[in-house]
């Protein structure tokens, strides 16, 4: 499906056309408005794919939970520190909620404590774009004289 240049018209064929010396694109009844039309093969376009996209949220309240399970627990920030095999300054800042947690270490949350510290999502986005016919054409612009 293309559209004809000269009258913005949506066809199935298209020809390829001379007039005043500018080769057009123009649909069969404004072919007619010249001699020596030929006809152009459409090729179908490509069908606008989606892929999918993974995004990665942050619990909102990652650092209460953090602390939340520290002290059911019965742990120091570094005694809780070392059952994880991290910083104690990165679990002092989780809870803090001055950084938020790697994918890495909200991994090791949820395999020993069940709790996800990071929501994965797959959102679907679109691969290309169609164009969109809100443009001038070359008939919008010049009136065409009949013979």
């Amino acid at each position: 499906m293309t559209y004809c240049d000269l009258c913005g018209a949506r066809s199935d064929r298209s020809f390829i056309v001379e007039i005043e010396g500018a080769s057009m694109r123009v649909c069969d009844s404004c072919s007619k408005l010249s001699k020596n039309a030929r006809e152009h093969r459409i090729k179908k376009p490509k069908p606008v794919g989606r892929t999918k996209e993974t995004v990665y949220v942050t619990v909102p309240n990652f650092g209460s939970l953090v602390r939340d399970i520290r002290v059911k627990m019965g742990m120091s920030s570094k005694e809780f520190a070392s059952e994880l095999d991290e910083k104690e300054s990165l679990i002092k800042n989780l809870e803090a909620k001055e950084i938020e947690p790697s994918l890495k270490l909200s991994d090791k949350f949820y395999s020993r404590f069940g709790v996800k510290l990071v929501e994965v999502y797959e959102q679907s986005a679109p691969t290309a774009k169609r164009r969109d016919r809100k443009t001038l054409t070359f008939g919008d612009v010049v009136e065409v004289k009949e013979r």
